[in-house]
């Protein structure tokens, strides 16, 4: 068990502190380096999100004993993108984002996958709350390191020194251990799991807003109170604070009921979208970015031990691709959406409007699973 929670600690935080700088830092490179418009920026993304859907719902699921292999060739791909992005135009850019996007794919559904190597129910959840706070570490650490280089360096060069930060992920990802999962139960089944389908829908509340936060915080922040780029980019640290304390209390103190987070986490999102477009302030601004950083911290990690709570072991692998799959989806659409809809409400009321989807799923979650056994304790 320490073994485990060491190897994915290290391997969790690298790789999505390189990741988050990624998805963070691609938008304002290409938006005032590269100087595509907002659309081509919302379009860029969802390349991202594309190559990685594409790897998590038709490979991912059928690598079977190949799991490993791809888990670390993907690792040192992405170590070999920071170079490759440095080095990037506005024609290439696009390349490298969908091979990374890809890579991406074939990592972190089977981080969490190897989340679920324990034997009990109890230590398989305190993996997953293990994880997801090593996720927020790293999106405290990267954000952290990355306000502090954009003091004296651009968003191009920023890649180089996460390069380092992507090189202990490949690194790692050799040590990493995965449960023997057999090669049944790899679609329909899983597809139509409850696990699958309740997980969906609960992350989806986080997921959309989230998917719109990642691309645009940073330009509606820097448009809106016209700050400079890492006081900009220092929005993400009280979001991720928030975040990585949450996901340390739930890893600390397992939750044997899941719904009174679920419900308090849609409804802080819910009144935090509805907020936007009325701060009018910086600072105003850097909070109502710590009360999103609570639903972000809770909402992820539930989803998954949901998943580890209602599938059995050999169904795990798929349902963790597809699940993967539906939040790429979610990445896929929402910044072209936001980013096409802005240019005529501007990015303020477009946040607010998400909260109508958020609303929905919300909804519909308890309609359908409020009273589910799978959201008490198995342990």
């Amino acid at each position: 068990m320490a073994y485990l929670a060491l190897t994915l600690s290290l391997i969790t935080i690298s790789a999505r502190a390189t990741n988050n700088m990624l998805l963070t830092t691609l938008p304002p490179f290409a938006r005032y380096v590269l100087r595509l418009s907002n659309i081509d920026v919302g379009l860029l993304m969802a390349t991202v999100f594309v190559s990685t859907f594409v790897a998590t719902t038709l490979l991912n699921p059928i690598l079977g004993r190949w799991t490993r292999t791809a888990f670390v060739t993907s690792n040192m791909f992405i170590f070999l993108s920071m170079f490759l992005f440095y080095l990037s135009s506005s024609l290439t850019v696009w390349i490298i984002s969908a091979l990374t996007g890809f890579a991406s794919g074939l990592v972190f559904p089977n981080m969490i996958t190897a989340a679920s190597a324990a034997k009990d129910a109890r230590s398989v959840e305190q993996l997953l709350a293990i994880y997801t706070t090593g996720l927020s570490a790293s999106l405290v650490a990267g954000p952290l390191f990355e306000t502090w280089l954009l003091g004296f360096i651009g968003y191009r060069e920023v890649f180089l020194p996460f390069s380092a930060v992507a090189f202990v992920a490949a690194l790692t990802s050799f040590y990493v251990r995965f449960p023997q999962i057999s090669g049944r139960h790899r679609r329909s089944s899983a597809l139509l799991s409850k696990g699958f389908l309740a997980s969906v829908l609960s992350n989806a509340t986080y997921a959309v807003p989230f998917a719109a936060i990642t691309t645009f915080l940073v330009i509606y922040a820097s448009e809106r109170f016209g700050v400079s780029k890492e006081l900009a980019y220092f929005a993400f640290i009280p979001f991720f604070s928030v975040s990585f304390a949450t996901r340390l209390l739930i890893a600390l103190f397992p939750r044997r009921s899941l719904l009174p987070t679920f419900i308090s986490s849609a409804s802080i999102t819910i009144a935090a979208l509805l907020a936007f477009d009325f701060v009018n302030t910086y600072p105003l601004f850097l909070l109502l970015s710590a009360a999103l950083g609570y639903p972000h911290g809770s909402i992820y990690p539930m989803s998954t031990i949901i998943i580890a709570r209602s599938t059995p072991v050999e169904m795990r692998g798929a349902v963790n691709s597809y699940f993967s799959a539906t939040g790429n989806l979610i990445f896929i659409t929402v910044p072209v959406i936001v980013g096409y809809i802005s240019h005529y409400i501007g990015l303020g009321t477009s946040f607010l409007m998400l909260c109508l989807p958020v609303i929905a799923t919300f909804s519909v979650f308890l309609i359908k699973y409020g009273r589910d056994s799978m959201l008490l304790s198995v342990w």
